[in-house]
This record gives structure tokens, C-alpha cells and sequence, in this order.
């Protein structure tokens, strides 16, 4: 007997989130950094103190707070990643355990 499949499937569907927040974050990270932009923390006015003219301002701030949003939800997603692996390992163990009477568990 393995690890239960609802735990497999919950690290995959988690590990597919974050691939999804990661492409989602290459996207804004490309578009606030294409030619004429202002990139990802760079100014949003001109030496004179004026908004930038060639540049939506409101869709940089936009795209800048999402950008945010997306890295915490990154961070979140990772964590719960990592709780799922150390309670499979814990599962693991303890199954190879009731088998074999050992504690002891070679990967």
C-alpha cells in the first residue's frame, strides 16, 4: 500500500497551481519590462516630476500590484507544497514501518 492517491493529487494539483502563478508572473514581469516601459519598480514620472507621457500609468500600477499579489500567493502556494511533501514523507515512513517492523526507510 502506497501514499493514499488523494495525497499525490493534492501536491500535483498544488505544483500545477504554481506553475500557473509562475507563468502569470513571467507574463506581467515581460510586459512591465518590454521596450519603453518602465519595468517592474522603476519610476512612473518623467526628471520634471510629470506622469510619463507614453506610458498608462494606471495600467503599470495595475499590473505592479498584481504582480505583488501573485509572488505572496507564490510564497503561500510553495508553503502548502511543502507541508504536503513532509506529510507524505511522514506517511511513507510510517507505512514502510507497519510493513517491515523497521523504522529505518531508503529512497
Amino acid at each position: 500500500m502506497g501514499v493514499p492517491l488523494i495525497m499525490r493529487e493534492q501536491v500535483k494539483r498544488l505544483m500545477n497551481n504554481r506553475d500557473a502563478v509562475e507563468a502569470e508572473i513571467e507574463a506581467l514581469t515581460s510586459s512591465l519590462t518590454a521596450d519603453g516601459m518602465p519595468g517592474i519598480s522603476g519610476p512612473l514620472v518623467d526628471r520634471e516630476g510629470y506622469p510619463l507621457a507614453d506610458v498608462n500609468i494606471h495600467q503599470v500600477r495595475e499590473w505592479r500590484q498584481k504582480l505583488i499579489q501573485l509572488h505572496n500567493d507564490h510564497k503561500a502556494i510553495t508553503d502548502q507544497i511543502e507541508r504536503a511533501l513532509h506529510q507524505v514523507s511522514a506517511l511513507r515512513k510510517l507505512l514502510h514501518k507497519k510493513r517491515t517492523g523497521h523504522s529505518d526507510l531508503c529512497y
